[in-house]
């Protein structure tokens, strides 16, 4: 009887106050409700559900706080980028804006300058980085820093025609922006970023434009870094075959779907004194896939990691093979070793293990790099290849002369082999300054003591004239194709 007295009577004092406070508000108007609602409860005793009600109220219509910056570059953040758009798009003018250009701008082998020089210089570039990039619209536009390596800009409102050539154009200023020197660790570094682009209309959902400006974006980095590539509606349509290669991919990795073929390398008496291992895919859903569509998405996904050790490790046991019979015990087998694979942190140790699981000689195997292994991080190439030398592996620079071709790396890194690419070698016949390059690539490594083979001979008279410069190695079709290993012709 007591607790039922007791509620009745603050039911009562809560009804009283409620009505008081309802009195009030609408004396002291809405703008006053929440202390209208405090004094009609202290009036009823109570501060009962009146007052719950317009805290309630009080709290929804509270701004929301903004959502906290990037703490290494002072911009914003995704979530602040994405708050501060959808205000703007929501005003009362957004219906009537002009198309505003969108980038998204990746900073090229930020991961590289990480591991070099330390994640604060990398902080450094970042801000430095970011700074150029806010400072780089007058008016301001909305800049923000993304995710790891990358920003996000949106340009500021103006009266400019919506074609390519304007993102582009506005690309590639930000670009020239990035490639300024940077002054770091006591010398001056010099870095590059992708960029993609589109238009952001009035209407048009920013997830989509997201994700136009991210494909395009991507296209830039596949098409060697440091460029600008605008939207194009045919980038989805193989956005989504990327995909449908890639979980292919993922299935090929699981189920060992990969072959190895082998094409000859012969000297100038015809003999076969070595293969190159070249890695095929023929994949029971798709086909056979060509190694330039699944090579850099396997690199590009890290997949590239997985299948180069199968390749090393098949490749020991093919020579092992071969050291049964004394006809083809001191034949050498080259495998090609991408950037991603070279500079994973175990890859010295998986050579190892290979060689040691076969029991082969390790000069018999050789691994050929590319120019792009080299200038990624020098002081890191050069320390993994002296480490690959110590254990007896012989390194050949593939395809010499299409990259960066700088002579300085040829003197300080721990080579055995160079090779002329098919490019030099398919033109030096009828263009006088291909036979320039190539007669100067051979006295380069006789000079350096380094052997050479010639690439992508198809005719005699490649071969006869590689040989009158001094080229004694060639590997083409004029000596045969890639083919499996059982029908590799290696005895002459």
């Amino acid at each position: 009887m007591h607790l039922s007295s007791t509620l009745l009577r603050s039911a009562a004092a809560a009804a009283a106050g409620a009505a008081v406070g309802a009195w009030l508000g609408s004396r002291l108007g809405p703008g006053w409700s929440v202390l209208a609602a405090v004094l009609g409860a202290a009036a009823g005793g109570a501060v009962g559900p009146a007052w719950s009600l317009a805290r309630q109220r009080a709290r929804a219509s509270a701004p929301m706080p903004e959502p906290p910056g990037d703490t290494v570059t002072g911009l914003p953040g995704r979530a602040q980028f994405l708050a501060r758009l959808a205000s703007e798009r929501a005003g009362p003018l957004a219906g009537a804006a002009a198309p505003r250009a969108l980038l998204m701008l990746g900073l090229d082998r930020l991961r590289v300058l990480n591991d070099s020089l330390g994640h604060e210089v990398g902080d450094q570039w970042l801000r430095e980085a970011g700074g150029r990039l806010a400072d780089a619209f007058d008016p301001p536009g909305l800049v923000a820093r993304l995710s790891n390596d990358e920003f996000i800009l949106l340009a500021p409102a103006q009266p400019v025609r919506a074609d390519d050539s304007a993102l582009i154009g506005l690309g590639e200023a930000l670009l020239h922006r990035v490639r300024r020197p940077f002054l770091a660790d006591g010398g001056e570094h010099h870095l590059s970023a992708s960029a993609g682009a589109t238009w952001l209309e009035p209407g048009k959902p920013i997830e989509q434009a997201l994700r136009e400006v991210d494909l395009a974006l991507r296209r830039a980095k596949r098409a060697g870094r440091d460029c600008v590539r605008v939207f194009e509606p045919a980038m989805l349509a193989e956005h989504d075959e990327r995909g449908r290669l890639l979980a292919a991919l993922r299935r090929a990795v699981r189920t060992q779907e990969f072959r190895l073929h082998y094409q000859p390398q012969v000297d100038r008496l015809g003999r076969v004194v070595g293969a190159e291992a070249l890695l095929r895919w023929n994949s029971p859903e798709l086909g056979p896939i060509e190694p330039s569509r699944f090579i850099p998405l396997a690199e590009e996904s890290g997949l590239i990691v997985p299948i180069g050790r199968a390749v090393i490790r098949d490749a020991c046991a093919v020579l092992a093979w071969w050291a049964q019979d004394p006809a083809t015990a001191l034949l050498t087998l080259s495998v090609n070793v991408s950037p991603h694979q070279f500079q994973h942190p175990g890859f010295v140790e998986e050579v190892r293990l290979a060689l040691l699981t076969a029991g082969v000689a390790p000069g018999l195997l050789k691994l050929e790099v590319t120019e792009s292994v080299i200038i990624s991080d020098m002081p890191g190439v050069q320390a993994r290849m002296q480490a690959l030398r110590d254990l007896g592996v012989r390194l050949s620079l593939d395809d010499f002369g299409v990259g960066y071709s700088s002579l300085s790396y040829l003197k300080h890194l721990p080579l055995s082999q160079l090779k002329i690419d098919q490019v030099f070698v398919r033109n030096m016949i009828t263009d006088p300054r291909e036979a320039a390059l190539v007669r100067t690539v051979i006295a380069l490594a006789r000079d350096l003591s380094l052997e050479l083979v010639a690439e992508g001979v198809e005719t005699a008279e490649q071969r006869e004239m590689l040989s009158d410069l001094g080229c004694g190695l060639y590997q083409g079709y004029l000596f045969g194709r890639p083919v499996p290993l059982e029908s590799l012709c290696v005895v002459q």
